[in-house]
């Protein structure tokens, strides 16, 4: 518990340095004076921070001002937040929507004042947005189904397993674009693998909750665990150690868990075998690249395309330094260097 606290006093620090420091710098040149209004959904985990400080930086190294709002993840405010930003004459807006439902009225209200709109991370189930910058996070779950129905397999000898799933938030299209990928992984090849719960978590303490739950349900007979997000994939690790299990690659007792998106606690788990794999986005190029679609909409008048996918990779414990990881780039070790001040080796 003491841990989480720290983490969120780092994410609030964080978040307070770069209300100070958006928009702001040297005396450089703007970009033809254009005006980002930058919709940020909250920074309560590295990969946000990680997203989010990633667009500023780059934005400040192609001279465009941003004004920067934050939600917290909720709705209402991010459509006032919208509003204002419009009123205030913005030349274009790059927002990260709280859920896919809401974004639509916000894409409304942008697309009558005629400003250009560029999500990033999260899609909208309805509405015209120049760009979206993002990861096809349908091929992510996928990706973690076919790792969990491997695992599983060898552990098991072919013999049916139990896994359960934190699903996160269901409003979410990225959550609920990796829970359909996954599912669909799972039946289409690996039968003998059974969900037997798949349960909604929107904070870290409630994956924890589930995880206590399910051993206390299932005991040994849940042979593994997949977390549509690594920042509930550290509170399911938290969980199976409190009720006396292992996760450890290791153990032939040890649950599989998989998670997604590679953040620093996640790479280092499995660094130390903990973790059998996460799928890692790359939070760093999904902010950087949406500055660089952005300039080129807006200065260089280049067309764009309408979706922009950032690659993804299964990271485990064979592989997390390999020079084909090295090759992709793992956004949780620049991290650690660029913000954290080292690296989770």
């Amino acid at each position: 518990m003491k841990r989480r606290r720290q983490k969120k006093q780092i994410a609030g620090m964080l978040a307070a340095l770069l209300l100070l420091f958006c928009g702001c710098g040297p005396a450089a040149e703007r970009s033809e004076n254009r005006t980002i209004g930058f919709l940020a959904s909250e920074f309560s985990n590295e990969f946000m921070i990680a997203m989010q400080q990633s667009f500023l930086d780059r934005a400040e190294e192609l001279g465009l001002e941003v004004k920067m709002e934050i939600c917290n993840q909720n709705p209402e405010i991010q459509m006032n937040q919208v509003y204002d930003l419009i009123a205030q004459g913005v030349d274009a807006l790059a927002i990260r929507p709280t859920d896919s439902a809401s974004a639509s009225a916000l894409l409304e209200a942008a697309n009558q004042s005629n400003i250009p709109v560029f999500l990033y991370d999260t899609r909208a189930e309805e509405g015209s947005a120049v760009s979206l910058i993002t990861t096809d996070n349908y091929s992510v779950g996928s990706m973690a189904g076919e790792a969990v129905g491997r695992l599983l397999r060898e552990k098991k000898k072919g013999l049916p397993a139990r896994i359960a799933v934190v699903t996160g938030i269901s409003e979410l299209s990225s959550h609920a674009d990796r829970l359909q990928g996954f599912l669909d992984a799972l039946s289409a090849s690996y039968p003998e693998v059974e969900v037997v719960s798949a349960l909604p978590a929107r904070y870290a303490e409630d994956a924890l909750n589930l995880v206590l739950d399910w051993l206390s349900l299932y005991g040994k007979e849940l042979d593994g665990i997949y977390a549509v997000s690594d920042y509930l994939t550290t509170p399911v690790l938290e969980g199976i150690r409190f009720m006396g299990y292992t996760s450890s690659v290791e153990s032939p007792e040890g649950l599989v868990v998989v998670g997604t998106d590679g953040n620093p606690d996640t790479i280092a788990a499995i660094r130390a075998g903990e973790l059998s794999g996460t799928v890692s986005q790359n939070a760093m190029k999904i902010g950087a690249q949406t500055a660089d679609i952005l300039y080129q909409y807006l200065i260089g008048k280049e067309p764009v395309e309408r979706v922009y996918y950032i690659p993804s990779l299964l990271i485990t414990p064979d592989n997390v330094d390999s020079e084909e990881v090295k090759a992709f780039g793992l956004w949780a070790d620049e991290y650690q260097e660029k913000y954290a001040g080292g690296v989770s080796h």
